[in-house]
């Protein structure tokens, strides 16, 4: 119990995190490593089911404008799947769509171990940044932990909010010309 305790310490005049002293420090190496590993996992899953729906979208958009060529006419339905199923596709292609920025502004404390920020650097520059920052185990934990937080701040904050709309408003456009072409159906059999 009190190496719990003494695990989950922070040191208040710098706040940061005394995991350097640690002495279970391979379980603490352990769960940053799984951390990242699955952070980076949920990006990729998050690319895959996006361009899978772009996939399907453009087919979809190719059978709309097929149908358009051959009758020069698109039923209602059709149209609004079209509308809804292309916005879709807009906030899928936002979510794969590559985010260089962080919002680190400090130029003097950049994420070494991000390259959309590392990557304005020279080579030497890189080098002395890189070699202060592993002279202290501390400070690479926390460089760790800052790279851990952007990637799951990047996930919520982007890629998973532009996912959920982009399928939100898939289905929405799947449900509204459902119910109008049923509308439709309905109104030619029973023409009251």
């Amino acid at each position: 119990m009190e190496e719990l305790e003494s695990s989950a310490q922070v040191n208040s005049s710098t706040h940061r995190l005394a995991l350097s002293q640690q002495s279970g420090r391979s379980s603490i190496d352990q769960l940053l490593r799984t951390t990242h590993q699955h952070h980076i996992y949920l990006s990729g899953m998050a690319d895959k089911k996006a361009s899978f729906l772009i996939a399907a979208a453009s087919v979809m958009l190719t059978l709309i404008l097929g149908k358009y060529s051959d009758e020069n006419t698109i039923p209602a339905p059709l149209l609004i799947l079209a509308g809804f199923t292309l916005l879709a596709t807009c906030f899928a292609v936002l979510c794969i769509v590559p985010h260089l920025k962080s919002k680190q502004v400090d130029r003097e404390k950049i994420n070494l171990l991000f390259f959309g920020e590392f990557g304005n650097l020279s080579l030497e520059d890189y080098k002395v940044k890189m070699a202060s920052l592993i002279q202290s185990d501390e400070d690479i934990y926390q460089a760790i932990i800052e790279e851990i937080y952007f990637l799951g701040e990047l996930l919520k904050k982007t890629k998973y909010r532009y996912l959920t709309w982009a399928y939100q408003i898939f289905l929405a456009g799947i449900l509204l010309s459902a119910f109008i072409f049923a509308g439709q159906v309905l109104s030619v059999v029973n023409p009251t």
